[in-house]
């Protein structure tokens, strides 16, 4: 969470911590995020697209690869 800084001659003071993003991922085992070296970046995990895509399935698939016979 950020905080900006205030300085003054004879102190610094940091404002109320204030959240930059929700992250939307429930794993207790691991962070779901990793700073790089530096500091400077930090990447985050997020959940892939939950939509579901429909598929086919092709049954006798090798049928289709000969030739069709007039």
């Amino acid at each position: 969470m950020p905080a900006s800084l205030q300085f003054s001659a004879v102190s610094v003071q940091p404002s109320p911590l204030r959240e930059l993003f929700r992250l939307l991922f429930d794993d207790a085992i691991t962070a779901p995020y990793s700073v790089v070296p530096g500091g400077q970046r930090f990447l985050v995990r997020s959940p892939i697209d939950q939509e579901s895509k429909p598929f086919e399935v092709i049954l006798n698939w090798p049928a289709l690869l000969r030739p069709a016979s007039n």
